[in-house]
């Protein structure tokens, strides 16, 4: 299948507020698929963003992927139209492609005179109800009694406390049998008050400050197994992540198996 890019030119992207960018069309390939089919997707943009310096790409299939931005990074150094003007599906460079604009990249919102300002982290990444690792929220200007307004939403003294804070840091404990998504994506901060008013986070679209994962889960099965030949386990659950998924297993050693392929609900090995 000859892949293709979906043109949005009037898709909206905040020079570095904004923390991701859907692409769709067909011919997506991921890596890693069962039967050999598939190789790595790479992307070339106008102008110009490296892979794993600038953003990760995740391909979740045929026709969509999904672009990070890569905290302290830009989607570019001015405003304009962003393009993919190049697309290698895994056989090499498609010389057929068409350019597509796929956003067009805005000024960040300027800074509030009070001083509040909020970084992105959407490289922290949470289990939906997470044992030990902590909220994190950066930043200046915070405060212990500031006001926030998530996305989805959140209530402060009944989903989550804040646990400390200082005037570049706040951190935020989740409350028993409460979770920061019901659902796995981005959690996003819309607004932030410590007084003087709210704050809105990118003219109101928000600031993404962590990525919530799904709690994974492991279904029990019955299949037989022999020792040595059988060459492929599958694993099935809930909440893998396709972009890596590590298992330990027991009496087998890692150094025994390969991780073939990750779906949302399957494990190959």
């Amino acid at each position: 299948e000859c892949p293709k890019v979906a043109p949005k030119p009037l898709t909206s992207l905040f020079r570095t507020h904004s923390a991701q960018l859907w692409i769709t069309g067909v011919g997506f390939t991921r890596p890693g698929a069962l039967g050999g089919i598939g190789g790595e997707m790479k992307l070339e943009f106008e102008p110009a963003l490296k892979v794993g310096t600038d953003y990760m790409l995740t391909v979740f299939n045929r026709t969509h992927m999904l672009v990070r931005l890569r905290e302290g990074r830009a989607w570019a150094a001015q405003p304009g139209p962003l393009y993919v003007v190049g697309i290698d599906a895994g056989a090499g460079p498609y010389e057929g492609f068409k350019p597509a604009a796929v956003a067009h990249v805005v000024p960040d919102a300027d800074s509030h005179p009070s001083g509040v300002e909020i970084q992105r982290t959407n490289s922290q990444v949470l289990y939906q109800t997470p044992a030990i690792r902590h909220l994190e929220i950066h930043g200046t200007s915070l405060s212990m009694n500031a006001d926030l307004e998530f996305f989805p939403p959140l209530s402060k003294g009944t989903d989550y406390k804040v646990l400390r804070a200082t005037s570049d840091v706040m951190v935020l404990g989740l409350l028993a049998g409460k979770m920061w998504r019901q659902t796995a994506g981005p959690l996003n901060l819309m607004s932030i008050d410590t007084g003087k008013g709210p704050v809105e986070m990118a003219h109101g679209t928000g600031i993404v400050v962590a990525d919530v994962a799904a709690n994974p889960t492991v279904a029990t099965s019955t299949a037989r197994i022999t020792a040595s030949t059988t060459r492929r386990l599958s694993i099935y659950g809930t909440g893998f992540s396709i972009d890596g998924t590590e298992l330990t297993l027991e009496p087998t050693s890692r150094s025994a198996y390969d991780v073939e392929a990750v779906y949302e609900n399957e494990v190959v090995l």
